[in-house]
């Protein structure tokens, strides 16, 4: 986080949580001049707690509503997705087109030269480029979350909290200043949803076909919404052996199942590439160098890359041994020991 000099004004991204809480008081002791925002997306927190929060921190708190972009960026694409028979990952959306863009704008309207978050991950740089790397808690880290920024946001960015390897280190310095939210629990994974609220209220049933990978009718189900990729449980139906979601076809309503040996693919596709301070001719090439490892989830364990091919506008992955339910709809990310070098949203 070493990073002042004359540029010293930095507006925060606070949530009211144990981490943008930290982000704060890290970043103030370091001499910063901190400009919290709450950066409100549908329904808020209670203003008047968060304020209290900043302010027993000596800091005054804006809020600036994305609520509308929010709904259209996010909420919608997420609608959208799930009716597409794919499994959206939010944040990944959010992040780059809602968030951090708006911490930019925050930031261009008030003069305030850097913008920092609570997010797990480290920006490093490599001569006088930024680049992302993972947290060193592995268990923490968000770099996956963080593929999709432009680079003119790393090149503002600052990220206070990835060099820690604990979160109870976090939850220390909170409860060494006496602030109030020190024991508060991390988020829910879908934060415009309320708690025990399940994405399903979004759509109505719908009723399609279970079928096999030759297309035998199995059965029936209430909708494609209903399912991801590998899940097992809650699909309405009884068989007489495990069976697996395999595949999810938007355009005939139907759900494929099988077992669990056929979840397992030596290749994904993936489209709407970001890459970050390589071109494609070098990621192909260091691919083939066995250099480059995957994550195709965000809780996922990371696969070695064989082969990286491009096909037409997206780019296919080879890995050296088969990986488990490959769903479209999540990003796949690639790291070069803890550097990301490319993310794009899985299609096949």
């Amino acid at each position: 986080m070493d990073r002042l000099g004359d540029k010293t004004k930095v507006a925060v991204g606070f949530s009211g949580g144990v981490d943008s809480t930290a982000a704060c008081l890290l970043l103030k002791e370091k001499g910063y001049d901190v400009h919290p925002v709450y950066l409100r997306m549908g329904e808020a927190e209670d203003i008047s707690e968060l304020k209290k929060i900043a302010n027993d921190i000596g800091l005054e708190l804006k809020v600036l509503d994305l609520t509308d972009r929010f709904n259209n960026s996010v909420v919608d694409n997420f609608k959208k997705a799930y009716m597409n028979g794919m499994t959206p990952n939010p944040c990944i959306v959010c992040n780059p087109l809602v968030k951090f863009r708006g911490l930019m704008d925050f930031a261009d309207d008030n003069g305030i030269d850097l913008i920092a978050t609570g997010h797990y991950a480290r920006i490093v740089k490599n001569g006088d480029n930024p680049v992302l790397c993972r947290g060193r808690n592995a268990q923490k880290d968000q770099s996956y979350m963080l593929y999709g920024l432009d680079s003119n946001v790393f090149e503002r960015l600052i990220l206070p909290l990835g060099e820690y390897g604990n979160k109870e280190d976090i939850r220390n310095i909170l409860r060494t200043n006496e602030i109030i939210n020190s024991e508060k629990p991390d988020s829910q994974e879908i934060c415009f949803l309320k708690q025990d609220e399940s994405y399903k209220k979004f759509f109505p049933e719908r009723e399609g076909e279970f079928v096999d990978a030759e297309g035998n009718i199995l059965g029936r189900h209430r909708g494609i919404h209903n399912f991801t990729v590998g899940q097992r449980k809650g699909l309405g139906i009884t068989f007489s052996k495990p069976m697996y979601v395999l595949g999810i076809a938007a355009s005939t309503n139907r759900v494929m199942l099988g077992s669990e040996e056929e979840l397992y693919k030596e290749r994904a596709t993936i489209t709407d590439m970001k890459y970050l301070g390589n071109d494609i001719s070098k990621c192909t090439d260091d691919a083939h160098k066995g250099l480059y490892r995957a994550k195709v989830r965000y809780s996922s364990a990371e696969y070695e890359i064989k082969e990286i091919n491009l096909k037409g506008s997206d780019l296919e992955i080879v890995f050296n041994e088969p990986v488990r339910a490959i769903a479209p709809g999540q990003s796949l990310v690639v790291y070069c020991r803890d550097v990301v070098i490319l993310g794009g949203i899985i299609v096949g």
